[in-house]
């Protein structure tokens, strides 16, 4: 599955391969780890799925993927967006 991002087709949920065509990088597993944790958005207590979002891959990968396809999603008091589609790797058999 492919989204539009700035005029692009880009893989969701969100991966290694995701990433490197975002940003024109060449990251790997272990770097694209690297790069989710330094745009990380943390919250002490998450609220709500929009807190759990920007917890986990920051506010640009939040407003590219997550309000833009889930806009009912935003302020929402559920949680469940806890498990956020975003792995390291491209390869969705592996974990992380």
């Amino acid at each position: 599955m492919r989204a539009s991002v700035d005029g692009r087709l880009v893989p969701i949920p969100i991966d290694l391969d995701t990433i490197n065509e975002l940003y024109g990088t060449y990251f790997d597993a272990f770097q694209v780890g690297e790069f989710y944790q330094s745009v990380a958005e943390p919250r002490a207590e998450p609220k709500t799925s929009e807190d759990v979002i920007l917890s986990q891959v920051g506010r640009e990968l939040y407003e590219n993927f997550f309000r833009k396809l889930h806009p009912t999603a935003v302020g929402a008091r559920s949680l469940g967006a806890g498990c956020v589609g975003h792995r390291a790797s491209a390869d969705p058999n592996q974990p992380g």
